[in-house]
């Protein structure tokens, strides 16, 4: 699918003159999914043979897709730029597909008769993560990048950002985890397992960081950030945590798991940071 990363850097001195523009445009129209499916099968003794320990740990099973991702990145360094410049950073991104990710993590343990067969479940992880449109956008104005030029025409310097996205296909993150200790030891550990599933139709983190010397006039800077969403996104979490033992199992912890799910058709975080050095 879709991927793209780009930078942009001006070092030389430019006055007057448009920079860039930085511009990313990138649209899905098929189907993007991945899944993963991990079953660990640890056996089971028999009645009359001795049952060792058995532990199943950090096991990590998970499932990514995303039908639009891209980074951007503007920098201006000290002395590019003077007045009546123009530097902008665009990002369009348009997804008419379905997106999947679906994970399955199985761990059946058991042990049989003899009293040794503890069984240990412990730190285990089945992850999905489902997205239309991705975009990390980055504008940088660096400190002495003489935004203290005289105006041209009464014109400033203008810096942008501009993130667009559009998701119009179904999203959808479905985990599922199952961990099944069965055990006529003393004793049963299932602890710390972790299910999750996140949804997101549009995703972006937009910043836009300008800093100046004192003195120096302040550049005209703007934000923006436009996302739509019309599709329908999903996240389905299934956990299940079981712990079986017998009278002699006197031990039995089954403690800190958690299962999550996490839904959003549209999620920005945008920052912008104006201040003298």
């Amino acid at each position: 699918r879709p991927f793209t990363h780009s930078r942009l850097r001006f070092t030389t001195g430019i006055n007057g003159t448009p920079l860039g523009p930085l511009s990313s445009e990138q649209i899905a129209n098929g189907n993007t999914s991945a899944q993963t499916e991990m079953n660990i099968l640890t056996g089971s003794s028999t009645a009359a043979a001795p049952s060792g320990n058995t532990t199943v740990s950090n096991n990590q099973a998970t499932s990514m897709a995303r039908a639009n991702v891209a980074t951007n990145q503007l920098t201006l360094s000290a002395g590019t730029m003077g007045a009546d410049v123009h530097a902008s950073l665009g990002n369009k991104q348009t997804n008419n597909g379905a997106v999947n990710a679906t994970t399955s993590l199985s761990i059946p343990a058991g042990a049989a008769t003899r009293l040794d067969g503890n069984i240990t479940i412990n730190g285990n992880q089945a992850t999905s993560v489902a997205a239309g449109n991705t975009s990390l956008n980055h504008l940088q104005i660096s400190a002495g990048t003489a935004l203290n030029g005289i105006r041209t025409m009464g014109n400033p310097t203008v810096l942008a950002l501009d993130n667009n996205q559009l998701n119009n296909g179904a999203v959808t993150a479905t985990t599922s985890l199952n961990a099944t200790g069965d055990s006529r030891g003393s004793a049963l550990n299932l602890s710390g397992n972790i299910a999750s599933a996140t949804a997101v139709g549009n995703n972006a983190e937009n910043q836009v960081n300008v800093s100046t010397l004192p003195g120096q006039l302040m550049a005209s800077a703007s934000l923006t950030n436009t996302q739509v969403n019309t599709g329908n996104v999903t996240a389905t979490v299934t956990s299940d945590v079981i712990a079986n033992g017998t009278a002699n199992t006197n031990n039995v912890s089954v403690l800190g798991n958690r299962s999550s799910a996490f839904a959003v058709c549209n999620r920005a975080s945008s920052a912008m940071t104006l201040g003298v050095q």
